[in-house]
């Protein structure tokens, strides 16, 4: 819900809150985006990773953790479904020696806008560049998330923003939420469908700019059902440099491959006002 700047460096973020967004939709219904048998099933990252790779639909297979082994150009031919317009996305991966640095137009590698969405905004091409550390580390402090950053970039090339710029009370609750009012207790949950936010199947919609972004699970770029499956790949890495999985991680308790669930819960009981913000009551939950 943000505009991206043409040239953005992502700064530390936690690892933790962006890994445990994305492996939250991990066991989501298997009919909303899930890749059928006819997806691809190449490698994506290797030691010499060839040039121009188509990766249409591809489901991702490689699990390294140092983003150097993902260097190499990438295309894909995708549909825009609602508007029936063809669209091809690119991503070029590069390493500096002590950074990886990612060149995207914004375009994912599988279709898009399908019919469950509504898009405030047509999709259009973006220019896009991320740069992170290739060789990152723990820290002792966390960075806490804000509007100006992507949290993170996913290697078909489109980012993620776990935040919107949308609060209850605000303009018309869909903008206009931004980093001067970061502390707003209020802020939409862009991935519940009570917000109305238009995303798609693949928890994606678009920015007022024309930029396609995740905020949450791709239902893409690996296997969404575990049970009886491998360990997910990494799909993307965190603005801190650490990477990102998908949903399916072997248990070690019992050596079973599962998918990841979130530990999210809905407090019970009534809203508690906020000096300086409207608090909504039970608003579309009772109907309002």
């Amino acid at each position: 819900m943000r505009k991206q700047q043409g040239t953005l460096k992502l700064s530390m973020i936690s690892l933790l809150v962006v890994g445990t967004l994305l492996g939250c939709g991990g066991g989501g219904d298997e009919s909303s985006g899930a890749s059928d048998d006819s997806s691809n099933s190449n490698t994506v990252g290797g030691e010499t990773p060839a040039s121009n790779s188509d990766i249409t639909d591809t489901l991702f297979t490689n699990t390294n953790v140092d983003c150097e082994q993902y260097t190499g150009d990438y295309t894909s031919n995708v549909e825009d479904i609602q508007r029936s317009a063809s669209f091809t996305g690119t991503i070029s991966v590069q390493s500096s020696g002590t950074h990886c640095i990612v060149q995207s137009n914004g375009i994912p590698n599988h279709d898009f806008n399908d019919e469950s969405a509504s898009f405030a905004t047509n999709v259009s091409e973006q220019s896009q560049q991320y740069e992170f550390n290739a060789s990152p580390s723990a820290s002792a402090t966390v960075t806490e998330l804000s509007l100006p950053v992507s949290e993170a970039i996913l290697l078909n090339g489109v980012k993620v923003d776990l935040l919107a710029a949308a609060c209850y009370g605000v303009g018309n609750e869909k903008t206009g939420c931004d980093q001067d009012q970061i502390d707003n207790p209020w802020r939409f949950d862009p991935m519940s469908s009570l917000n109305r936010f238009g995303t798609d199947e693949h928890h994606a919609h678009v920015q007022p700019d024309g930029t396609y972004h995740y905020h949450g699970n791709p239902m893409a770029m690996f296997e969404q059902d575990c049970e009886g499956g491998e360990p997910s790949p990494v799909i993307g890495f965190a603005a801190d440099g650490f990477p990102i999985y998908g949903s399916c991680y072997r248990d070690p308790a019992d050596g079973v491959v599962k998918a990841a669930t979130s530990s999210y819960q809905l407090k019970s009981g009534i809203r508690q006002a906020v000096t300086g913000y409207t608090t909504p009551s039970c608003w579309r939950q009772c109907g309002e």
